[in-house]
């Protein structure tokens, strides 16, 4: 008979550990194996009478379930049971749960012990209810106690019947990837005796007393209890403690129970794992039922408690800075048998305060897990990897003697379950329970707000949860820039009921306070040799507590240029496609970005270099900028970031001033809290040093992204400029014959010879006196005001000439007019000469001084260092000319007989001088005849 009871593992396999109820299979059997159609049936009963359970988290008295399995007739006329059961499976309904814990447990020794009536020398208060087993069709049948087992390791509770030292043991295993609901196995069934059928009974309240006649010695071979009215042989402690209760949320479907069998003939592997039923295995279900045997649902869950409270702190009080955080969601439990049980967790929803965000610094070596790493639909354990865990979990669950402890993991950047950037992955596990969970994480593209949801969790009571993101300086988070009072907001909602319970809860950050805005700026060429080619580097930088960076405007150093002729400007609609030659690439850009000591670097190591391009004119500048940031760090790819920028030149001084766009402060929710901007123009032979070694500056201002300006500015001197040499040719012209009428003209040209050169600072000509200036024409200057709105509005009579400059810097000559303008004050009015091509315009401005003696020296004292090949300035003659004659009478306004010199003193951007009497050449005289001269004789 010993044998026989063995057969009883397969009834037994509707007792779970964290789900625990008793259960019936009422559908018709697949195969040669299967049970009696019409045999199944269970009942959760109110109380002793009977009475369906339907209280949502309400204790039930009693779970009852009976089946019997389908039998043929030997050729004896026998009947036996179709083929011999090997492996049941019972699939429990989620919510249905039990507590292992609510009994004290019977140790391996007693158990394994015989006892003459219960089966084992188990305690009396460990029974948590009775098997009755069918052992032939007469109906005879034996009755043992069901014990709650020590709980071996890996295991989240061990039930079992000693049918005289056959032991009977069941493990529960949590259905990780489905609805965390439980299955129970009983494998390997033994085949030595036949079994026809099995009724359990699961007591709610084990130490009740109305279960004491059915306990122990109390309970004899064949189910017979003492008698009402006798006195009770048989009892335990009164604890009240409840093992079964009923799931707390109410669905209009009763509760199914689903159950797998293969059979020693036709075996199957793990036949519910396998996702789909294999021919060999037969599946029933059956749902909750009343005595008429109709389906009955779960009702009153507006009856449940539902308490929860929330704690979060951040990881650190420093504010600007990268912080973990800690959330704690405590939910009591109530454990009362007279009570109803608290309302499961069904979904989380924590919204951060705005200024706590995403931190770019945690890419820094971050790794995504993957949907096939994580599996959520996969019993297996979790793949993630080690560098994409970014926290851990701790769970207390009364069900279970330990605490569930696991990590936390970010999800693959949009290859997730959300198809969202952000998601975590949860994973728990203990006492052979294995939990994973899917949050999304959204952030508001505008501000960056993070708030997290965790919808549809496991229908299983826990007391606490602990979730805690790392800390350091690859935190998560990060803090917001303020000092002050923050406010985490969100929503719990039960299983019980669609109404959210809301909740808030403070943080504080008081430490390293910022808000203020004081960036640096360092800038400077590689090698600074005086006329030299050197790349050039420029970095931007701001500390933690610092507003984040939102524009840059910025002003070259006198003479720090480029060679744009030796670049191919990028244009539309290669702009806008962002596909730029790399002819027009001059360099390429490093960016920081995120809190801490360890901001992510773009691009990262490994990764290709993202370029600068020169592009023709943008938004009114002649020339512009684009940068291309490959916003790529760690598993997250947030595109291509384009930033352009415009490149004006100064006027006068020649100094390119840059502005940028703005930077952008936020990327799909991610603020990029912009730390350090580098900027390295490596073109070969592009950026060239001045040749003024004075102490010069690289000066600008930035905004903040709450408006505020910060000027920066970084020193910068060229070397050995005195060694550069300086030998510009300078010449100069008039027509011969001049008039009162249309004046005199004069043509200055300088050319310079091959090779570097310093570049020349000033220009100092006294003109000779025979070249007046034209009083009449000085009078008519055009007014500053109108030149400073627009020169083309200028009198007609100012316009006194034009000149004409080369330059191996641009590709164009640099040409236009030269007006005489007045200030008002000034005695004389100036020569501004304005010269235009590709895009800039240049003012020269020579200064007009007329001695009493009528002698006109003009000087243009701000030449601006730039290298030039040639340069010509032409007035002519007119009505309206700048120059007239002052010559004798008698040479009717002739210079052909005149010696004309003009002092002159050329000064370089280096220092030195050259100061000559240069001849003023006379065209238009005629040619003088040639004297022959006599050969002389010859002597010997």
């Amino acid at each position: 008979m010993s044998a026989a009871l063995r057969l009883v593992g397969p009834a037994l396999a509707c007792i779970a550990a964290a789900v625990l109820a008793c259960v019936a299979w009422a559908a018709p059997a697949l195969g040669s194996l299967g049970f009696v159609e019409g045999s199944f049936h269970s009942s959760i009963s109110a109380d002793a009478a009977g009475a369906p359970a339907v209280q949502a988290g309400s204790h039930p008295y009693a779970v009852t379930t009976s089946f019997k399995f389908r039998t043929r007739a030997q050729a004896t006329g026998e009947l036996i049971p179709d083929e011999g059961v090997k492996d049941i499976e019972v699939e429990l309904p989620a919510g249905l749960v039990g507590n292992p814990n609510a009994t004290p447990k019977c140790t391996f020794e007693q158990f394994n012990t015989p006892h003459g009536l219960s089966g084992a020398t188990c305690p009396d208060d460990s029974q948590i209810g009775v098997a009755e087993l069918e052992l032939g069709t007469a109906g005879s049948k034996l009755v043992l106690g069901i014990y709650n087992l020590v709980t071996p390791p890996g295991a989240p509770g061990e039930f079992g019947v000693n049918a005289f030292s056959v032991p009977i043991v069941l493990i529960p295993k949590v259905r990780t990837g489905g609805d965390y609901g439980v299955t129970v196995a009983s494998r390997n069934t033994n085949q030595g005796k036949r079994i026809f059928g099995v009724k359990t009974t699961f007591w709610g309240v084990p130490s009740a007393s109305s279960h004491d006649g059915e306990r122990g010695a109390c309970l004899g071979f064949f189910g017979a209890i003492f008698a009402q009215g006798e006195e009770n042989p048989c009892p335990v402690e009164t604890t009240g403690v409840p093992f079964l209760r009923l799931p707390t949320s109410c669905e209009e479907a009763p509760l199914a129970t689903r159950i797998y069998a293969d059979s020693w003939q036709n075996p199957v592997d793990a036949p519910q794992l396998t996702g789909l039923v294999p021919p060999a295995v037969v599946e029933a279900e059956t749902v909750n039922q009343d005595a008429e045997g109709h389906g009955v649902s779960i009702t009153g869950c507006e009856h449940l408690d539902f308490s929860p409270t929330v704690n979060v702190q951040p990881g650190g009080h420093a504010a600007g800075s990268p912080a973990g955080a800690s959330v704690e969601v405590s939910l009591p439990q109530n454990e009362a048998a007279t009570g109803l049980g608290e309302a499961d967790l069904k979904n989380v929803v924590v919204s951060l305060p705005a200024g706590i965000s995403a931190s770019p610094s945690a890419a820094n070596g971050l790794e995504g897990c993957s949907e096939a790493a994580i599996g959520l639909a996969s019993a297996d354990a979790a793949g993630c990897p080690e560098a994409s865990k970014v926290g851990t979990v701790e769970i207390e669950t009364p069900l279970l003697e330990h605490t569930l402890e696991g990590s936390v993991y970010l999800a693959q950047p949009n290859a997730n379950k959300f198809h969202s950037l952000l998601a975590l992955y949860v994973v728990a596990e203990g006492s052979g329970v294995l939990l994973k969970l899917a949050g999304e994480a959204h952030a508001d593209p505008q501000t960056g707000q993070l708030t997290t949801r965790f919808e549809n969790n496991p229908q299983q009571p826990f007391s606490h949860l602990r979730l805690k993101l790392f800390n350091g300086p690859r935190a998560t988070l990060m803090t917001p820039r303020r000092c002050g009072t923050y406010q985490v907001t969100g929503a719990l909602t039960p299983w019980s009921s669609a109404t959210p319970v809301m909740f808030s809860s403070p943080i504080e950050f008081n430490s390293d306070c910022g808000g203020g805005f004081a960036p640096s700026l360092q800038a400077g060429t590689i090698t600074n040799q005086g006329a030299g080619f050197s790349p050039l580097s420029l970095t931007l930088a701001r500390s933690d507590q610092d507003q984040a960076l939102k524009r840059l405007s910025l002003r070259t150093p006198p003479g720090l240029l480029g060679m744009i002729s030796r670049v191919s400007l990028c244009e539309e609609p290669h702009i806008a496609q962002q596909t730029c030659p790399q002819a027009s690439q001059i360099g390429h850009v490093t960016l920081s970005a995120g809190a801490g000591s360890e901001p992510v670097y773009l691009p990262e190591p490994g990764h290709p270099e993202d370029p600068v391009y020169l592009t023709s004119g943008y938004n009114g500048a002649p020339f512009g900028l684009l940068t291309l940031v490959h916003a790529e760090a760690g598993p997250f790819n947030l595109g291509v970031v384009a930033v352009r920028s415009t490149l004006n030149v100064e006027r006068r001084t020649s100094r390119i001033l840059a502005t940028t766009d703005p930077f952008p402060t936020i990327l799909q929710g991610i603020p990029v809290d912009l730390k350090s901007v580098n900027i390295l123009l490596d073109k070969e032979g592009f950026i060239f040093n001045p040749t003024n070694c004075a102490p010069l500056q690289f000066e600008g201002a930035v905004l903040s992204d709450e408006g505020n300006t910060a000027p920066v500015s970084s020193r910068f001197q060229a070397a050995n400029c005195t060694t550069l040499p300086f030998h510009p040719v300078f010449k100069a012209s008039t027509k011969a014959h001049a008039t009162r009428a249309n004046g005199a003209s004069l043509t200055v040209k300088v050319g310079y010879p091959k090779g570097t050169q310093a570049n020349i600072a000033g220009v100092k000509v006294s003109l000779p006196k025979q070249l007046p200036s034209r009083l009449t024409t000085l009078q008519k200057a055009c007014p500053e005001a109108t030149f400073a709105a627009n020169p083309a509005t200028c009198p007609p009579e100012s316009l006194v000439g034009t000149a004409i400059a080369n330059t191996p810097v641009l590709n164009v000559p640099v040409a236009g007019p030269a007006y005489l303008v007045s200030h008002g004050g000034a005695a004389f009015p100036d020569l501004v000469l304005i010269l235009q091509g590709q895009g800039i315009t240049v003012e020269l401005v020579g200064g007009t001084f007329v001695s009493k003696a009528g002698i006109t020296t003009s000087t243009f004292s701000s030449v601006p260092d730039v290298p030039i090949s040639s340069f010509e300035l032409s007035l002519p003659q007119g009505p309206h000319s700048a120059l007239t004659e002052n010559l004798p009478k008698k040479t009717k306004g002739n210079f052909c007989s005149s010696k004309l010199l003009m002092p002159t003193v050329i000064t370089a951007q280096n220092g030195l001088q050259i100061k000559q009497s240069t001849k003023v050449a006379i065209t238009g005289c005629p040619k003088k005849a040639k004297v022959k001269k006599k050969a002389k004789a010859k002597t010997k």
